[in-house]
């Protein structure tokens, strides 16, 4: 009977030490997720009340650019890991301070366990990014997304421990005048040693809150080049610039179905800008996209202005032109265009991200077949901006693309762009 008693006190003892340690593991600090002092992070110290600090403010802005709803849902998803590395670890328009600082010391490059890092920093949940990576990333080998954002005002309530942010963000297209207004809600949850000033974002929600534009009767004149597209008498035509404050679309369509005269007009002067008068009888959705013109003029002033502009830059106007290659996510195109404002020069990765966009005002030197970008890939708060050094070399089926994120001196052959016929 003694050694009865025995046994059950050992059993006893053992089983509540293992559901001690159970308890241990289960409530283990996200201290061990990863290793912080090698990280170079050290614990944020919150202030008394809550303050959206910068970092935090652009993470939730890059996400909303990127998200109308962001979730658990999202981070789970096959396709978010990759937009997490475009938008967020090799984006030429964006970045925070951990990474800037980590990139610095590290020659441009962070490792996979610093992506990790700051995945685990943005979202609360870490994942393992070893199949979409090597050891290290090249931060400096960047594009970036057709849209941008920006937070102008926020207030904030606390539920159940979290901090439920309402913000005001507007939002812009690149190629558009269009600024759309959203109301954001944001769930944020502690996350010590987040490198988004100690939070994460488990939850956001966006509302488009931008007014429709009202009939006015009135007339309104904007500017657009041909885009030579054409179905039913309806044309394409790219925005360029207006004479009033509405927002337009970056493609404006001109329905001539019930005005012959003014579809073979277009016809005829294909390619050309244009002034384009119409009419606003009808309430538009937020951006203007359509209209119907009352009168279509060829805009000869733009003309004056890029002859201008091509006397000016030699070389680069005889790189004028479209041209493919192939980049990391299919074919690239870069296009080198003459506008009203004068020659621009667009490197696009894919439909949805850039490289760069440019223009003659970047150019810093043209010799022989070569010609010299100074791009600003990043401008801070205090002014200081962050150039990439790029070179354009004429070739016999299209152009030589040469790239340095330090001086031209060190710039390397990034692809070869063959020309469109």
């Amino acid at each position: 009977m003694k050694n009865c008693k025995m046994v059950f006190t050992i059993g006893l003892v053992f089983a509540v030490m293992m559901l001690a340690a159970a308890c241990t593991d289960s409530n283990k600090s996200d201290d061990s997720i990863f290793d912080y002092e090698k990280l170079d992070v050290d614990e944020y110290v919150y202030p008394s009340d809550f303050e959206l600090g910068d970092d935090l403010r652009g993470a939730i802005t890059e996400l909303a650019c990127c998200y109308h709803d962001f979730d658990e849902t999202v981070i789970d998803g096959e396709d978010w890991k990759n937009i997490f590395l475009a938008r967020f670890i090799q984006n030429s328009r964006y970045s925070f301070q951990y990474m800037d600082e980590q990139e610095t010391k590290n020659n441009g490059f962070i490792s996979q366990e610093q992506v990790e890092y700051i995945q685990y920093s943005l979202t609360g949940k870490k994942l393992d990014f070893s199949d979409y990576m090597d050891e290290k990333i090249d931060v400096q080998d960047t594009t970036s997304g057709m849209n941008f954002g920006n937070i102008t005002d926020y207030e904030y309530e606390i539920h159940n421990g979290e901090i439920v942010l309402s913000a005001d963000m507007q939002l812009q297209s690149d190629g558009t005048n269009n600024k759309k207004k959203e109301k954001l809600t944001v769930y944020l949850i502690k996350n010590p040693y987040s490198c988004f000033d100690g939070y994460s974002i488990r939850k956001l929600i966006s509302e488009d809150v931008t007014e429709n534009i009202k009939a006015d009767g009135k007339e309104h004149v904007f500017y657009a080049a041909d885009a030579g597209v054409e179905e039913d008498n309806v044309f394409a035509l790219e925005f360029l610039y207006a004479e009033d404050n509405l927002q337009y679309g970056h493609f404006v369509y001109v329905d001539l179905s019930e005005n012959k005269k003014l579809a073979e007009y277009i016809r005829n002067n294909s390619g050309s800008d244009f002034k384009v008068t119409y009419i606003l009888n009808d309430t538009q959705d937020d951006v203007i996209e359509r209209v119907t013109p009352t009168e279509i003029v060829v805009h000869t002033e733009t003309t004056d202005n890029t002859e201008k502009h091509i006397q000016d830059f030699e070389k680069l106007s005889a790189m004028i032109g479209t041209y493919h290659y192939t980049s990391d996510y299919g074919t690239g195109r870069l296009m080198i265009e003459a506008t009203e404002d004068g020659i621009d020069i667009s490197d696009y990765e894919s439909e949805d991200t850039y490289r760069f966009l440019a223009n003659e005002t970047n150019v810093k030197n043209e010799e022989e077949n070569k010609v010299y970008l100074e791009y600003p890939a990043q401008v801070y708060e205090d002014d200081t901006v962050i150039f990439e050094y790029y070179i354009l070399e004429k070739a016999s089926d299209g152009i030589d693309v040469y790239y340095s994120p330090s001086s031209f001196d060190e710039a390397e052959l990034l692809y070869h762009a063959v020309r469109e016929n």
